[in-house]
């Protein structure tokens, strides 16, 4: 593949770049024009989402409404970024990255756009889930598994209870 060949990912962010509120359709026929390959609106829309929602520069996106459908639109203190500096802040991961902290830092007018929670936490890793066996548990098995260390269900209610932490429960059940 060539170098100088654009993505798919950094074809949305260019049609972004007019400043116009862009719909999945829009996006749709600028990048099947651009490609030279009818795409789907389902491949843009899933795109769109995780640039939007997963993305350091989804903080400078706003969505609107018009007739019914999302339109997304970059706001106007985005657009005097370098385009390299726009597929940076669209990548996850990787050498050509560019931070939010780095946007803001050279250019201190998107600061009113990024919430004051995700500045500085870019590098960290999100916090991996306890998985918690459910069962119930007979005095002798929860001591023994209390001396273990392996969580339990009730080792960690009662653990909460005596400790008074704040505790918020999501439970799904299945009945077949």
């Amino acid at each position: 593949m060539e170098q100088n060949k654009k993505s798919i990912r950094e074809m949305i962010v260019d049609a972004f770049r007019s400043g116009k509120p862009m719909r999945l359709a829009n996006l749709k026929e600028i990048i099947s024009e651009m490609t030279g390959r009818e795409i789907k609106v389902t491949d843009i829309s899933s795109l769109v989402t995780k640039i939007v929602k997963a993305t350091e520069l989804g903080h400078f996106i706003k969505t609107q409404k018009i007739n019914k459908a999302n339109a997304y639109i970059l706001v106007k203190d985005v657009l005097d970024l370098e385009p390299e500096e726009m597929y940076g802040l669209s990548r996850k991961t990787g050498q050509d990255r560019f931070t939010v902290e780095a946007a803001v830092e050279k250019y201190p007018a998107l600061q009113k756009h990024v919430k004051k929670d995700s500045i500085g936490k870019s590098g960290e890793k999100k916090k991996s889930k306890v998985k918690v066996p459910l069962r119930i548990e007979t005095p002798e098995k929860k001591k023994a598994a209390k001396d273990q260390g392996q969580p339990t269900l009730i080792n960690l209610v009662w653990e909460l209870v005596e400790n008074g932490l704040r505790i918020e429960v999501n439970m799904n059940v299945r009945v077949y």
